[in-house]
């Protein structure tokens, strides 16, 4: 299994969005970065100019006065004037921190209140209105070997239900076979107050053990308003599938994506797709395997897009992006530009003609975005101050269309070994 990029334990271990899947990331780039000035628009195109939106003051000061951890892993954009963030606070123990912007500011929103158990932050998100929307709790404690994708730590039995102007703590499915087969939930969608859908893994469970051991399964769960339950899907019992994220093109129309074990026991790309009726599994290219995708985001029926990553082809060890489309009969792979060891974390179907992804990169690596412009894909410069010692990690990205894009994740401190809220923002120049 690839390790994560090296951060603080809030942001490595709670709050980035991924986690790679087959060998052990390098900690330096192996290749440059591409130019910026590749990522000139064609004429017509929105002219990116990302900057950093002011988050609330952390408490107990900023990253570079104290070791304080803060971080953002998850954002949903509604409308321009709605968008959600959940994450959390490092204080006495970790704690769950929901922000809410109104296109112009982003301030705390009403707190979810805790689990009783120690160390819980807000994982995955999703919002369909301004009064409906989840937000999954996680313990963060330590990530049992061979968890995979999202660092998940201890599964929480329940979701944070944001309905009616108040949280509430909402029980998930129960597991069918509760002695010996575990439930978690990565990756939530809400579609609306009585439609939501959530995707995950089942592990292997035994007395003693919260979480941990090998995936054994890929886990589907539907909200229908009163209650979760699982929902059959074509990899629920095989070995070693899970899936991480999905999106909603319209009620009978949804995407997941995640990872699975080939016949060769090599980790390979999964994805499923609901009709309406039932979960079916869709063909998808591997790349260079080991290889699995994280994010998925879709601009119509024909228009989505999957990221993740893949294995540079020669080596053992070094993870580089993997992009694929549905054109509306099959995925393809995505040609990129080479931004050296890197894993994409999140990505944002704003149009067909622009796709944004966030890049997770080696600690002390310029951080960049990836952004498809009419078919040609380039790298762009994240923004913030590239100090000594300041260390960016992207976890996921959200719009309402071109030009109203948001990127969040942490920034680190590596003299402090503290962390701060990242959130990047994207207007048409």
């Amino acid at each position: 299994m690839r390790t994560r990029t090296s951060a603080t334990v809030l942001a490595a271990a709670v709050l980035t969005a991924a986690v790679l899947t087959a060998a052990v990331l390098a900690a330096t780039s192996t290749t440059g970065t591409a130019s910026a000035a590749s990522a000139a628009p064609q004429a017509g195109a929105c002219r990116p100019a990302w900057a950093l939106a002011a988050a609330p003051p952390v408490p107990g000061g900023p990253v570079a006065l104290s070791g304080t951890a803060a971080g953002i892993n998850s954002v949903t954009a509604v409308s321009p004037r709605n968008v959600w963030f959940s994450g959390a606070l490092d204080g006495p123990s970790v704690q769950p921190w929901v922000l809410r912007s109104d296109g112009r500011t982003v301030r705390p929103a009403r707190q979810a209140p805790r689990l009783p158990l120690d160390g819980q932050y807000g994982g995955a998100g999703s919002f369909d209105s301004a009064t409906d929307g989840w937000v999954l709790a996680t313990n963060a404690g330590a990530t049992p070997a061979g968890m995979g994708i999202h660092d998940p730590g201890l599964a929480a039995p329940y979701a944070e239900r944001w309905h009616g102007g108040r949280w509430t703590m909402t029980p998930l499915a129960v597991s069918p076979h509760p002695g010996t087969t575990g439930t978690m939930l990565t990756g939530v969608s809400s579609v609306s107050a009585a439609n939501a859908w959530g995707v995950g893994l089942f592990y292997q469970a035994k007395p003693g053990v919260t979480a941990g051991g090998a995936p054994t399964g890929a886990l589907i769960e539907h909200w229908d308003g009163r209650s979760w339950r699982t929902v059959p899907n074509p990899a629920s019992a095989r070995p070693g599938a899970e899936l991480s994220a999905l999106t909603v093109v319209s009620p009978a129309d949804i995407w997941a994506v995640g990872r699975q074990q080939n016949a060769a026991g090599t980790v390979v790309p999964l994805v499923e797709r609901w009709d309406g009726r039932s979960w079916r599994a869709v063909p998808v290219p591997a790349g260079s395997a080991p290889s699995a995708l994280y994010a998925v985001s879709a601009h119509g029926a024909g228009d989505v897009w999957a990221v993740g990553d893949q294995t540079r082809p020669g080596t053992q060890g070094v993870a580089v992006p993997l992009a694929e489309r549905w054109d509306g009969r099959s995925w393809a792979v995505a040609s990129l530009p080479d931004v050296g060891n890197a894993l994409l974390t999140g990505v944002y179907a704003a149009s067909p003609a622009d796709v944004w992804a966030t890049v997770e990169r080696p600690g002390g690596v310029p951080a960049v975005f990836l952004h498809d412009d009419r078919g040609r894909w380039a790298a762009v410069p994240a923004p913030g101050p590239q100090a000594y010692g300041l260390f960016y990690y992207y976890a996921g990205i959200s719009g309402t269309g071109r030009g109203h894009i948001w990127a969040v994740g942490t920034v680190s401190s590596e003299s402090t070994a503290g962390s701060s809220p990242l959130i990047a923002r994207l207007r048409c120049a």
